[in-house]
């Protein structure tokens, strides 16, 4: 994985339980649980021109934000293998979500 696009991440994590919340300078995404309620687990995407790509070391971060323990679990999860789901049971083997 060497770069990914800001929109989309936006839109494959949109359709696995995450919610958008638009601010000033960036976009949070943050999961939700199964009733809708939002979680801990987060990430933010800058609206700054210099981020329509996401490279390895910002893909690192957002792999610690959405508590993934490998970069390939972050590439599955982008590029559609990992589905909401199978992210959900992940999180909560981990103990990240209940």
């Amino acid at each position: 994985m060497k770069t990914v696009g800001r929109q989309q991440i936006i839109k494959v994590l949109s359709q696995k339980g995450f919610v958008i919340i638009e601010k000033k300078r960036h976009l949070f995404l943050v999961f939700t649980d199964g009733a809708g309620r939002q979680s801990d687990i987060r990430t933010f995407l800058s609206r700054g021109s210099g981020y329509n790509e996401y490279s390895l070391p910002l893909l690192k971060v957002m792999k610690n934000e959405l508590r993934l323990e490998r970069l390939q679990q972050l590439e599955e999860l982008l590029n559609c293998p990992l589905s909401e789901q199978d992210y959900r049971a992940l999180l909560v083997t981990q103990g990240d979500l209940t």
